[in-house]
């Protein structure tokens, strides 16, 4: 049996200041890398936290 989660809508945190200002700014092959638009981290390391479902 499989058992399949519905889609949470999630944002995305900086994990050394924990903004939530994070852009994409590679992707590919081996993944994607965000940038920090408050501290200026760069990586492909984020923390990504599921949004209540009546947040839209």
């Amino acid at each position: 049996m499989v058992h399949r989660r519905a889609k949470h809508k999630t944002i995305k945190i900086c994990p050394s200041c924990q903004s939530t200002q994070i852009s994409p700014i590679l992707g590919g092959i081996l993944g994607p890398r965000y940038v920090c638009e408050a501290c200026g981290y760069s990586g492909a390391l984020i923390l990504e936290q599921d949004l209540p479902d009546d947040v839209e």
